[in-house]
């Protein structure tokens, strides 16, 4: 299919016979004439249906290179253009995005086959996603060899430094500076899942925001599951993504009551956790669940050793409890930290 409902509930009546139509894009050079296997999944209320797919590869013959070669689309390194080899040339950015796209199948398969009871064997529904997995990681490989190949994950050593991506969904976005440093950095850190946080963030959706503070300049740079901040004053750039990103965005994000963030997302006693300037929010990989601690509740917890205190990992939000007796108003948060440290 042209496009992707990326797992977007499908509304079906009982009885109501559905068709689907997959289709299969793959990059250039990246995989060669031959079979190939995968899988589909589809979720129901009640039910999980897993069907094999098997079929052959031809690769169609590529088109013939224009006179004077030239640079394929992005990410493309400043500096480079021009001449060319006269090589069929290679869309960097693409080959990124599908790397990206790879990656969150892999770890929603690999998240399905946790979710996956019953038997062992050949046919069984736990066999059909332990042979799309080993599919999808052999096309993560192929991928990453292609990248490296080309030459899409290096940048100029002199000049001007930045990156430009080229997305039929989001236009050319460049990264330069300090956030393309940290874009570089995000390759070395790991998510809950054991994601490269540089996949798993994906494409800049657009241009790098610099943002004019009262105080301080704030350079912002949003990708499609997470953000790089460089705020003016802090020692470097801090990434936020996933489930806390979202929640951090949905607090006001920089304009909110937690302020800038001050480090990236560590792993924290029973989670993960990334820490801002007035509070943290922490995310339980387990659940799914993510808490925020601020204000005078944060400094008293953070002043118990935080999560490995004795009060450990929230449970949580701040919630305003009335203390009948008195009138009086207080953080249930609070009081129970506070019964469980006495």
């Amino acid at each position: 299919m042209a496009d992707s409902d990326s797992g977007a509930a499908l509304p079906v009546q009982k009885g109501q016979r559905v068709h689907v139509e997959i289709g299969l894009h793959v990059p250039k050079n990246v995989l060669s004439a031959g079979a190939i296997a995968g899988a589909v999944s589809v979720r129901g209320a009640k039910t999980d249906i897993v069907v094999s797919l098997h079929g052959t590869y031809t690769p169609s013959a590529p088109p013939p290179p224009s006179p004077g070669g030239g640079v394929g689309p992005g990410p493309v390194a400043g500096g480079n253009g021009g001449g060319g080899t006269g090589a069929t040339p290679v869309n960097c950015g693409q080959l990124q995005a599908d790397l990206a796209n790879t990656g969150r199948q892999l770890a929603q398969f690999q998240q399905q086959l946790k979710n996956t009871g019953g038997p062992e064997g050949p046919g069984t529904p736990r066999d059909q996603i332990e042979k799309a997995i080993a599919a999808l990681q052999d096309e993560v490989s192929a991928i990453e060899a292609t990248i490296e190949e080309n030459g899409c994950n290096e940048l100029p050593t002199g000049g001007p430094r930045f990156l430009t991506f080229d997305s039929p969904v989001y236009g050319t976005v460049a990264l330069s500076g300090a956030i393309l440093d940290k874009w570089i950095g995000c390759n070395s850190l790991k998510t809950a899942s054991g994601q490269s946080v540089q996949e798993f963030l994906g494409m800049p959706v657009r241009p790098t925001q610099f943002i004019r503070h009262p105080n301080r300049q704030v350079d912002l740079q949003e990708f499609e599951h997470g953000a790089i901040f460089d705020v003016e004053g802090t020692a470097s750039p801090t990434v936020v993504y996933g489930p806390i990103y979202a929640r951090y965005h949905q607090l006001g994000s920089f304009d909110g009551f937690l302020g800038a963030p001050t480090s990236d997302e560590v792993d924290a006693i029973a989670g993960r956790m990334s820490v801002f300037e007035r509070g943290q929010i922490v995310f339980d990989p387990v659940t799914g669940v993510t808490h925020e601690v601020h204000g005078a509740i944060f400094l008293r917890w953070m002043q118990l050793k935080g999560p490995a205190g004795p009060l450990g990992m929230p449970t949580t939000d701040e919630m305003p409890v009335v203390d009948h007796s008195t009138g009086a108003r207080s953080s249930g948060q609070d009081r129970a930290r506070t019964a469980d440290a006495s």
